[in-house]
């Protein structure tokens, strides 16, 4: 199995994770009216599950988008033109993110 297969995989299950996190956030929310009312337990649980979601959403957005990236490009290796690309991680205060550069 190839790197690509990898990616692709890890990026499903990831975003899989991140919607059971994301039902896990709204069943802890509705638990609010329906079963005992609102406590700072939890919502520190409701927290924590949500920023896991949003995570897992992130990783798993950009392990499928670079699986399927060095997909393509393995499926143009047979051509005579040459490919390259690179992903560089991007960080700013309070901001994180890739840049993908390619030539094709």
């Amino acid at each position: 199995m190839g790197a690509q297969n990898r990616l692709l995989g890890v990026g499903g299950a990831a975003l899989v994770a991140g919607v059971a996190f994301n039902l896990k956030v709204n069943s802890i929310a509705s638990g609010y009216e329906t079963r005992g009312g609102y406590t700072q337990s939890k919502e520190s649980d409701r927290s924590t599950y949500e920023t896991l979601g949003w995570v897992s959403y992130g990783v798993g957005g950009a392990c499928a988008a670079t699986g399927a990236v060095l997909y393509l490009l393995g499926r143009r290796s047979d051509s005579s033109a040459s490919a390259s690309v690179a992903i560089v991680p991007s960080f700013a205060p309070g901001q994180a993110g890739a840049v993908l550069k390619g030539d094709f």
